[in-house]
């Protein structure tokens, strides 16, 4: 019961935040320096609600992970830390001693394929696919073979987003991380030797689904040029799957009475508008065998 208001059915109210018991009808303290029992919950999760007592265990480290870390403090927009002391400094010296050698690779190759994954907008999947086979080629490689980690970084995101099922192409990892298209084929023809084999090249139909909703077209349209890649591609050896998959779409758009620009495919696709005219005039002859029940072959189609 509160002394001052002295109500029976009175109720008190702790304030954690200085330590008080507080009545509710009155507002006078009855109590001071109250400890707070309550579970001390942090939110180690990348997103959402996921409140932990301890982080996770992190399955891709030999030894689990499982160690004190020091945060590294917030930066400013000049990359100062705001006067609020060296955490970043502290994080480095911390992580050098009380990580192995091993781990404090793999955590460095993870750091660059969190900052390579957020610059192409890639889910939370691909990050942990990449990492997985990240950990899993650094296990097994030669340990005397010499490797750019930023290229065998931006291969092994290929690799994670054509095994995940979102493929990406060389020239779009190669235009967002400035390592060149022809570096990372190198080296992602170097995983395939190491790594288990995966889910094999990226086929054209793969394609079509990302290229039609940057076109925003309709559903049906995307349907009819997934159709007409996944044959296409037998009587157009040696075309990229880029280039095939972008003349299927032009293809089905004609069929449907739907205008695009070549230029408008072409930029989804990241080809020029030349390379979908030739492969669409290479397309043409096959109409009768790659165009579903239904539909009648164009007559004197140009691209």
């Amino acid at each position: 019961m509160c002394p001052d208001c002295k109500n029976p059915n009175g109720e008190f109210m702790e304030d954690f935040a200085n330590g008080d018991m507080i009545c509710r009808d009155c507002g006078l303290v009855v109590g001071d320096r109250i400890v707070d029992v309550r579970s001390e919950w942090r939110n180690f999760a990348d997103s959402g609600d996921d409140p932990s007592r301890a982080s996770r265990v992190n399955d891709w480290l030999p030894s689990g992970g499982l160690a004190t870390e020091i945060a590294k403090l917030p930066t400013g927009p000049n990359g100062q830390n705001n006067g609020q002391g060296g955490g970043g400094k502290m994080s480095q010296w911390q992580r050098r001693i009380q990580l192995s050698q091993g781990d404090q690779n793999l955590l460095s190759g993870f750091d660059k394929i969190t900052h390579i994954a957020e610059i192409l907008v890639l889910p939370q999947k691909i990050k942990n696919k990449a990492k997985e086979l990240y950990s899993s080629f650094e296990s097994k490689r030669n340990k005397s073979m010499r490797c750019k980690k930023d290229s065998i970084v931006a291969a092994i995101i290929y690799m994670a987003c054509k095994e995940e099922g979102v493929p990406r192409t060389f020239k779009e990892i190669s235009k967002e991380t400035e390592i060149s298209e022809k570096e990372i084929r190198k080296y992602y023809r170097a995983l395939n030797k190491i790594l288990p084999k995966g889910t094999g090249r990226t086929s054209a139909s793969d394609l079509v689904n990302r290229f039609c909703s940057k076109l925003k077209l309709s559903n049906e349209i995307m349907n009819l040029a997934t159709d007409i890649a996944n044959k296409a591609a037998a009587f157009l050896e040696g075309k990229s799957p880029s280039s095939i998959a972008a003349a299927s779409i032009l293809l089905a758009t004609k069929l449907q009475g739907e205008k695009r620009w070549e230029k408008d495919i072409a930029a989804a696709a990241s080809i020029s508008p030349t390379t979908i005219r030739n492969v669409f005039k290479e397309l043409l002859p096959h109409q009768e065998s790659i165009l579903p029940e239904g539909y009648r072959p164009l007559q004197n189609a140009t691209a």
